[in-house]
């Protein structure tokens, strides 16, 4: 690999900027329709404004910030529809997936699913959240990688990751965290059972259920930590 190579796998000082701001989202140290100046980013990251410009376009592409006129960048909002949108675009994929799974997956492979299922618990019990919700979502990958279809898996993945933000909401307290570890675990294992049980339709009915008890969840938390904003960023 030649220098100029090298070069094109240095990050930006711009992606650096994102990356770290989206942590801080998914951490929910930075909240929904909370606004970010470009002044106290430059002088936090030590920086000119040109690379927190360029991170905030960054994270503008990937949805997880909005430009308001006349008052900046802000996190993006985060909506009951934009909660109802999500979870009813799981309902109307991941019961199609169940589907295909007992159809076409090994029962070795279902049963590997388990391995995520005590990773999670692990994580759960050294209040990894950070790590417990990404082995959480790699359950769902690993669901979709054995349905045989590769745009399924791709839409599965970009759905997910659009639901970061949403689902940062599990950091933001550590007690509510353990409930939604339980509640998640739990869900994941009647989800296996179903894909080992190998009825296509009864393995479509439990993840529909259990989509709609995770919306649920979610809404209620929400609610109670008034969470939810319009599009201008007011309660």
């Amino acid at each position: 690999m030649d220098l100029a190579d090298k070069l094109k796998h240095v990050p930006s000082v711009a992606s650096i900027i994102a990356d770290t701001i989206a942590e801080l989202i998914y951490s929910a140290e930075l909240k929904p329709g909370q606004f970010l100046r470009q002044e106290a980013l430059s002088q936090q990251f030590g920086v000119s404004r040109v690379p927190v410009r360029d991170a905030l376009h960054v994270l503008q592409q990937q949805g997880l910030v909005v430009s308001v006129p006349r008052r900046g960048v802000m996190v993006r909002p985060v909506t009951r529809k934009a909660v109802r949108d999500f979870y009813e675009l799981r309902r109307a994929v991941e019961p199609f997936i169940a589907r295909k799974v007992c159809a076409c997956a090994s029962p070795q492979d279902i049963e590997a699913l388990g391995d995520l299922i005590d990773q999670h618990m692990e994580a759960a019990k050294q209040n990894n959240w950070s790590q417990a919700l990404k082995i959480d979502e790699q359950f769902h990958f690993g669901i979709a990688g054995l349905a045989d279809n590769e745009e399924l898996y791709t839409l599965i993945v970009g759905v997910w990751a659009r639901l970061r933000q949403i689902r940062s909401i599990v950091r933001a307290d550590a007690e509510w965290a353990h409930l939604w570890a339980h509640h998640s675990i739990e869900r994941h294992r009647q989800i296996l059972a179903a894909l080992k049980g190998g009825d296509p339709e009864a393995a479509a009915q439990v993840v529909d259920q259990v989509i709609c008890e995770s919306e649920k969840e979610l809404t209620m938390r929400f609610e109670a930590l008034k969470w939810f904003q319009d599009q201008d960023g007011q309660e």
